[in-house]
């Protein structure tokens, strides 16, 4: 803006409104993006799409505040702008617009009482001008940083089971399957723990995972990986491999079952937008090696051996 010679964004006190506004829209949006990312399976459709929702939020709703200011000319009309204008503020971006064209208004307004010798301009950050929007920018990064933090956990999950069979949200018949199977995977745990007390880097116990009524993607899986190796899962499409992974990941809780890890140095290898969709398989797993501080690649003998 300094470059181009854009005073109203640089003269006064416009470069650091902009400034603050910009890092609160920052502070609100990013946590956001992390949280709506996860209603998508594609990463490349994520992106797309939140990206799209960023450009058109802002228009969809400053287009309504402006045509109610010129097309209404009643209490009545400005009464509802008023409200819709404070509403919307529950979307950063219309947050970020309309803190743009407050800043770009009080500006304007004091070069035209500026004629009459009248110094009408506010302080943005120090007065009542941006006031709502850094408030409500705040406010939806603190609840977004919250609820990314109970997604990550697995709290909200949790909690959501506890509130499904508190409220009897659950088919009777599904409950008792997710019930008997539950009785299985103590038993089957029980039984594995007598006769293997060998620890493992990773062990899965009984896992089950169902999207809905009578779809269950996986049922009953138990494996356990040793220190130091290096494994994957084989089977056809649809048998549950990605829903495995992610229920490792920490990208789904199960319905049944426990994840344990008994040592955090377990790298993950996802099936597709690894770091490079030009690296061959070997060179992917060469380079997650180094990201995880191996610097002799011969040491990742697993990666030659297998592939």
């Amino acid at each position: 803006m300094l470059l181009f010679g854009m005073p109203v964004f640089t003269d006064r006190q416009q470069l650091w409104a902009v400034v603050v506004l910009a890092v609160f829209f920052g502070f609100a949006c990013i946590p956001a993006v992390h949280v709506f990312e996860k209603c998508f399976m594609d990463s490349s459709v994520a992106i797309v799409t939140i990206f799209v929702m960023n450009v058109s939020i802002p228009l969809f709703t400053m287009t309504i505040v402006i045509v109610l200011g010129v097309v209404g000319d009643s209490p009545i009309w400005d009464s509802w702008r008023y409200f819709l204008n404070r509403a919307f503020l529950i979307f950063p971006q219309h947050a970020l617009g309309d803190g743009l064209q407050e800043i770009c208004k009080n500006y304007f307004v004091s070069l035209m009482f500026q004629r009459f010798d009248i110094d009408s301009y506010k302080n943005p950050i120090g007065g009542d001008l941006l006031s709502p929007h850094l408030i409500s920018l705040t406010v939806l990064g603190i609840f977004f940083i919250i609820l990314n933090v109970l997604l990550e956990s697995g709290l909200f999950y949790r909690w959501h089971e506890k509130l499904c069979e508190h409220f009897d949200w659950v088919d009777g018949k599904e409950r008792r399957h997710f019930e008997e199977l539950k009785i299985v995977s103590i038993q089957n745990s029980l039984k594995r723990n007598d006769q293997n007390e060998q620890i493992s880097a990773l062990k899965a116990e009984n896992l089950c995972k169902s999207y809905g009524k009578g779809q269950n993607a996986i049922s009953n899986i138990t494996f356990s990986v040793k220190a130091g190796e290096c494994f994957g899962l084989l089977g056809k499409n649809g048998a549950g491999k990605s829903t495995i992974f992610k229920i490792l990941s920490g990208q789904l809780q199960p319905n049944v079952g426990h994840v344990e890890y008994y040592h955090p140095e377990i790298s993950y290898c996802p099936q597709t937008n690894t770091l490079d969709s030009l690296l061959t398989v070997r060179e992917c797993i060469e380079f997650y090696g180094r990201l995880r501080r191996i610097t002799n690649i011969s040491q990742v003998r697993t990666s030659s051996t297998c592939i």
